[in-house]
């Protein structure tokens, strides 16, 4: 087995023949012309579908498409985009797996012990070894949001999903339609959006796999042929919004009958948002379940603290009392190699101000919109810091939900959550769109 360290760079590894379709990520529309469904096909196909998952005005979009990776992470998979690890620790953040990726990401892990989050709410399914996750026709981009749903209900909507493929199939000499998406013209970024074009594809009906199927086989087959206990979890996580209460709670109960020393796996969409979070909330954890110091590290960020923090942020503090900002963002510069969470507020703040300044209403009021999601993430942190400080001598065994509903300052803690600005905090300024010092590019992307 290949030990994969951090910084080492990987060449991008070959499909296994068996699961290879006629769908590559890579590929431009261009390179399919004979699969491409006509518009008229698409219109009458999509209109008149009648699935409980995969209802009128739904579509099968792919979850690898050409921006989706971030080609300046040091490590590389094609199977498994954006997978990257922290230095002095096993957790790991990745983007979807395609079939294979599963088993290329734990390839490269030496401990016996993994355990691998998924924190996709929104259902989607393999296609010929691909993922495809369901979309709102006219809204390609944006995942479906289904806040508060279990894992059970992900799951019997995920087979319902692929009854509902097959059906659609039988009906179609053993095609289903699918939608994919073009490389975007003139924007390299991560996440920048192409052209959504739909196109057939042949299965079969052992060629559609629900996430939970393949789970199980994955854990049943590696003990035997790798020596490596893997167990699997689901905690459904809404795309681009806070962890509710409730997930920092059943993360701290995964994480807790772990072992000490198991590799930690998070994945979402593309790796970035939830991921990313997963990895702050363990990064968090890490001193209470493995008994060790969480280590100082030099902040990534360019400017001082008084620059960049919250009005919010400052006013939760107050509140909240004890340093707990500090600690959160240590965690948070560790795991910013594909997202920095605090700074994620700003960029989403600065893009606003730019289709601001061009007319762009609807496009300035979805940044906003993002920017709030953001800046309530990073203060849920702050608040689950507060938590963990509180409790981590404590006899109690209170859990988050019931931290919060008993916190003496919860009915102010949630008044600022709901009416809070994206102002920063800064003694001699404060301007809801003031982004002096800060470099973003006012390009329209992806949620995850």
């Amino acid at each position: 087995m290949t030990s994969l360290s951090y910084g080492q760079k990987l060449e991008l590894t070959p499909e296994r023949p068996w699961k290879k379709s006629k769908l590559s990520c890579l590929n431009s529309a261009q390179n399919r012309v004979g699969l491409r469904a006509t518009a008229g096909e698409e219109t009458a196909h999509v209109l008149s579908r009648r699935g409980s998952v995969l209802s009128k005005g739904r579509i099968l979009k792919a979850d690898h498409f050409p921006s989706c990776r971030n080609v300046h992470l040091p490590l590389q998979l094609q199977s498994a985009p954006n997978i990257r690890h922290l230095n002095d620790r096993n957790i790991f953040g990745v983007g979807q797996p395609n079939a294979d990726g599963y088993l290329d990401v734990l390839e490269q892990i030496e401990d016996s012990s993994v355990v691998w989050i998924s924190l996709r709410e929104e259902p989607f399914i393999f296609v010929n070894g691909h993922p495809y996750c369901v979309k709102a026709w006219k809204d390609p981009f944006d995942n479906i949001e289904r806040t508060g749903i279990s894992a059970a209900q992900v799951q019997a909507d995920e087979e319902s999903l692929r009854l509902e493929i097959l059906a659609e199939a039988k009906n179609n000499g053993g095609k289903i339609l699918l939608h994919g998406e073009t490389v975007p013209e003139g924007d390299s970024s991560v996440a920048a959006m192409g052209e959504v074009y739909c196109y057939w594809e042949d299965i079969s009906q052992h060629s559609v796999v629900c996430y939970h199927t393949l789970c199980e086989q994955l854990t049943a087959e590696c003990p035997q042929n790798d020596n490596k206990s893997v167990k699997f979890y689901r905690v459904p996580v809404t795309d681009e919004h806070a962890f509710q209460e409730q997930d920092f709670d059943a993360l701290r109960g995964i994480l807790s009958s772990t072992p000490i020393g198991s590799t930690l796996i998070f994945n979402c969409q593309m790796g970035r948002g939830r991921a990313t979070t997963g990895m702050v909330v363990a990064s968090m954890l890490w001193e209470v379940l493995e008994h060790k110091p969480l280590p100082s590290i030099v902040s990534l960020t360019s400017t001082t603290p008084c620059q960049r923090q919250f009005s919010a942020v400052v006013e939760l503090a107050q509140l909240l009392g004890g340093n707990c900002v500090e600690p959160v963002n240590t965690c948070v510069d560790m795991c910013s190699a594909m997202q920095n969470i605090r700074e994620a507020v700003l960029v989403r703040r600065e893009k606003a101000a730019k289709y601001a300044g061009r007319g762009a209403q609807r496009k300035e009021a979805k940044e906003l919109s993002v920017a709030r999601h953001y800046l309530e993430r990073y203060m849920y942190l702050v608040l689950y810091q507060a938590y963990l400080f509180e409790t981590r001598t404590s006899t109690s065994s209170s859990c988050f939900v019931d931290w919060m509903a008993a916190h003496p300052n919860r009915t102010a803690v949630y008044t600022l959550i709901s009416g809070m600005t994206l102002d920063e905090y800064c003694p001699s300024r404060s301007s809801s769109y003031d982004s002096e010092g800060f470099s973003t590019v006012a390009s329209f992307e992806h949620n995850e």
